[in-house]
C-alpha cells in the first residue's frame, strides 16, 4: 500500500514555512509541486486498491489518525 498525503501545495507550503522545513521538492516551486501532486493523484486513480489518498490539510492529529486507520485496515485485510 502507498499512502499519498494530499493537500494543495499553496496550503502545505505555508505549513512547512511555519515549521522551518524545506526540502528539494519545495525548492522546485509551486508549479513543480502541483505537477507532482497531479502525478500522484493520477497513480491513485489508476491503482485505487494499492494507493490511498489521505487529506493532509488537517491538523497533525487528524492526519495521524487517518494514517493509523489506513494502516489498521491494511493489517486487518492481511489477516
Amino acid at each position: 500500500m502507498t499512502l499519498v498525503l494530499d493537500g494543495r501545495p499553496e496550503v502545505l507550503v505555508q505549513r512547512r514555512e511555519k515549521r522551518g522545513v524545506t526540502d528539494r521538492y519545495e525548492e522546485q516551486g509551486l508549479d513543480f509541486q502541483r505537477r507532482l501532486r497531479n502525478g500522484f493523484l493520477t497513480i491513485a486513480e489508476v491503482e485505487p486498491d494499492r494507493v490511498k489518498v489521505l487529506d493532509a490539510e488537517g491538523s497533525v492529529e487528524t492526519v495521524a489518525q487517518s494514517v493509523q486507520k489506513a494502516l489498521a485496515k491494511l493489517l486487518q485485510e492481511a489477516e
